[in-house]
């Protein structure tokens, strides 16, 4: 992917040891720019970014964090993005786990403005110590149609892609804290004690909480 020169954006998850991908690839001679949301506490922000900048990498904060990563992209570099958080009420709205979820647009906007390609990246954990990286396909964007109808195609890509391996990996993807949060979608599930007249009592209440 690097070799097309137009730089490569590798899509993270919070997925098995998701700080371990852009280490690895500094050591291989790759160092990363990694776009990260700064921690409250100044001290923990320090320490994390010391440790995630070890090898080499570079963390982008703030100060026209886009900018950073445009300018990145361009001199050929990789560039860190993690996009399995909610995206708000701006963000793209596709079914995630036959749900509706809002996933934020901007690293599918970068490539299309920069022609960088997306490869997702997962660092599974294995047993003891050993990892397993994998890089997956670079995601097919249309090079056609509108820039919105190719933002969505990019967001299903990349969520059937991530679903695909927290199915096989259940218990190594952490982000379930308020994926679907800004999903128009509202359900509710109704449990009974199983008492006569209860059953009844619960339907009633569902159809008018339904109006």
């Amino acid at each position: 992917a690097l070799a097309l020169g137009r730089g490569v954006i590798i899509l993270a998850a919070h997925f098995g040891s998701w700080e371990l991908p852009s280490i690895t690839a500094a050591l291989h001679g790759y160092p990363t720019l990694v776009l990260a949301r700064e921690q409250g506490w100044p001290r923990l922000n320090r320490l994390l970014t010391q440790y995630r900048e070890s090898k080499g990498c570079r963390v982008v904060t703030k100060g026209f964090p886009v900018r950073k990563l445009i300018r990145g992209l361009k001199e050929g570099r990789m560039v860190g993005i993690f996009a399995d958080q909610d995206g708000g009420r701006h963000g793209i709205l596709w079914p995630f786990f036959d749900r509706i979820a809002s996933t934020a647009p901007g690293t599918f906007a970068l490539s299309l403005s920069t022609g960088a390609p997306i490869l997702p990246i997962f660092m599974i954990r294995r047993k003891g110590p050993a990892h397993l990286l994998v890089a997956e396909d670079p995601l097919p964007i249309p090079e056609e149609g509108s820039m919105e109808d190719r933002l969505r195609q990019g967001v299903a890509a990349y969520l059937s892609v991530l679903e695909r391996y927290v199915r096989r990996h259940p218990d190594q993807w952490l982000w379930l804290h308020r994926r679907w949060k800004s999903t128009p979608e509202r359900r509710v599930l109704l449990l009974s004690d199983g008492k006569a007249g209860h059953g009844a009592q619960l339907q009633g209440f569902s159809e008018r909480l339904e109006e």
